[in-house]
């Protein structure tokens, strides 16, 4: 039974087959964790089944060899990737300070209730600025409710061009800002009146679409001027 949920699980996630949602609304927990805590529950119950009426040396050796199988894996990767002096660990907003900039000042100096035009590309606004974006590509509908939704708001910030699919994360988000950073002043005010947006976050080399709030050496925030055409 619990297979048959994650199947279902799969292919709405993956191929989207029940647009309607109905799926989407039985996943009040998501089966992933889920399968991880009782597979890993069931291989222990198995293991000790095997053990049962050995030496506990001997169960002893396996679960050591088990715990440096699953976690040798890790080691290894985080060696390679960042020494073992360090866990790899980058606060988000230390990634990118001059975004991190722009969205807390966002977030205090703007109403709570302003809905913002980002570059889509760009993730964390809504966490960090505590206010809502029309579209970015890291927040994506879980399954296949909404789906069709955030597709048509990311072409439309990338200005009606196909999206990217670059099947690597950081090459399609470059490609979407890319896409994003060609919209002119009108395109900006036509997409604000379309997504009730009142401010815009802006890339190097767009226009203002209105007046200009704040910048900084990378981005501008700009109140836009839906009244001009």
């Amino acid at each position: 039974l619990l297979g048959a949920f994650a199947l279902l699980h799969f292919a709405d996630y993956q191929f989207h087959l029940v647009p309607a949602g109905r799926l989407a609304r039985l996943q009040f927990i998501r089966l992933s964790p889920l399968v991880t805590v009782l597979g890993a529950t069931g291989l222990i119950f198995a293991v000790q089944r095997w053990l049962a009426g050995r030496q506990p040396q001997a169960a002893a050796a396996v679960f050591a060899a088990l715990a440096v199988l699953v976690l040798l894996p890790k080691i290894y990767g985080e060696w390679r990737a960042h020494g073992l002096d360090r866990a790899g660990i980058v606060w988000f907003g230390e990634a990118d300070p001059q975004w991190l900039d722009v969205c807390l000042w966002a977030r205090a100096h703007t109403p709570a209730e302003a809905r913002f035009l980002t570059p889509p590309g760009h993730s964390g606004f809504v966490a960090m600025a505590q206010r809502s974006t029309v579209a970015e590509h890291k927040v994506n509908p879980d399954g296949g409710r909404g789906l069709p939704q955030w597709y048509e708001r990311l072409r439309a910030l990338s200005g009606d061009q196909a999206l990217p699919c670059l099947n690597d994360f950081s090459r399609n988000s470059t490609a979407l800002d890319e896409a994003y950073a060609h919209n002119d002043a009108a395109r900006l005010r036509e997409l604000g009146r379309r997504y009730g947006a009142r401010y815009v976050i802006l890339l190097p080399g767009m226009p203002a679409p209105g007046l200009v709030r704040y910048e900084n050496p990378r981005f501008r925030l700009a109140e836009i001027d839906t009244s001009s055409p």
